[in-house]
């Protein structure tokens, strides 16, 4: 921000032309003009990224041996990771896109995190169905299912 001169300070000197004080100020205000308009046109002329991360936790307090379906997501992107933790006992966790498992393994989730990393059939589109099937319950219970990846932005 440009200082402003004492206003104390004369604006015109003996010969009715403006102070060398004050000249000083507005070629330096309009220099920071110059500037600011410039940054305003980039700013209108660049745009926001079209993918962003994004997360989705859910927590199944009593987990059962069946799938757990979000019918018709209005979501665009990828499944890029499952976490997953019971608060005690086990299962396994898969996730599905419209009945097709994603790539790479089921999480095997117990009271210890586990993290499974999904690089194929992970991709949704708007109004896919995604279903979180629990298997092999050992009287888990507090199953917490995060879906991590990249939102699309058309």
């Amino acid at each position: 921000m440009t200082a402003t001169p004492d206003t104390s300070a004369r604006l015109t000197d003996e010969n009715g032309r403006i102070s060398e004080t004050w000249v000083n100020f507005f070629k330096t205000l309009i220099r920071s003009q110059t500037s600011f308009s410039g940054s305003v046109t980039e700013l209108t002329t660049s745009k926001a990224s079209a993918s962003q991360p994004f997360a989705e936790a859910m927590l199944i307090e009593y987990p059962e041996d069946k799938d757990y379906v979000f019918v018709s997501l209005a979501i665009e992107g990828t499944i890029e990771e499952v976490v997953a933790k019971t608060a005690s006992g086990a299962c396994t966790v898969t996730v599905y896109i419209n009945d097709q498992p994603l790539g790479g393994s089921a999480n095997s989730a117990n009271t210890t995190q586990t993290s499974q990393k999904h690089t194929t059939r992970n991709e949704l589109t708007t109004n896919d169905d995604v279903t979180i099937r629990i298997s092999d319950n050992a009287t888990s219970e507090g199953c917490s299912i995060t879906l991590r990846g990249t939102r699309a932005y058309n």
